[in-house]
């Protein structure tokens, strides 16, 4: 049975829907940043500066572990953002599904009301088919 909030409940159920792709993205996009920046720091843990060698291979490996603490700060700022961008869409997920679930009670009652409507139309009908029916057999 149509409603005249079928349409919307169904946009809403729709726009739920995205929202809450969006969201599983982003936080599956979190975990594997967050494994980027395990792996970071793995690394710059695994790395061993030389003890022993001419200046510029110390510098150089100084700049390779710079770069690689780099590299890690970004992931970390990257992840941050992430999880901002996640809380935002848990947040936009939380309006949504309450104005969805809105709209289904509003259906949900628009359907009691058309139940109701047709009920007494049929409750009548039965009234009116018991009506001629007593006064058809009261002429016999």
């Amino acid at each position: 049975m149509k409603s005249k909030f079928t349409q919307i409940v169904n946009i809403k159920k729709r726009n739920l829907d995205k929202i809450e792709l969006n969201l599983a993205k982003k936080r599956n996009e979190a975990a594997i940043i967050e494994g980027f920046v395990a792996q970071a720091a793995n690394d710059i843990t695994a790395y061993e500066i030389p003890s022993s060698g001419n200046f510029n291979e110390m510098r150089a490996s100084l700049e390779i572990l710079k770069a690689m603490r780099r590299e890690k700060e970004l992931l970390l700022e990257r992840l941050s953002l992430t999880k901002k961008e996640i809380v935002h869409l848990e947040h936009r997920y939380k309006n949504a599904n309450l104005e969805f679930e809105k709209m289904k009670y509003l259906q949900a009652q628009d359907f009691n009301v058309q139940m109701e409507n047709i009920k007494k139309a049929e409750a009548a009908a039965m009234d009116e088919f018991a009506t001629m029916k007593f006064a058809r057999v009261k002429k016999e």
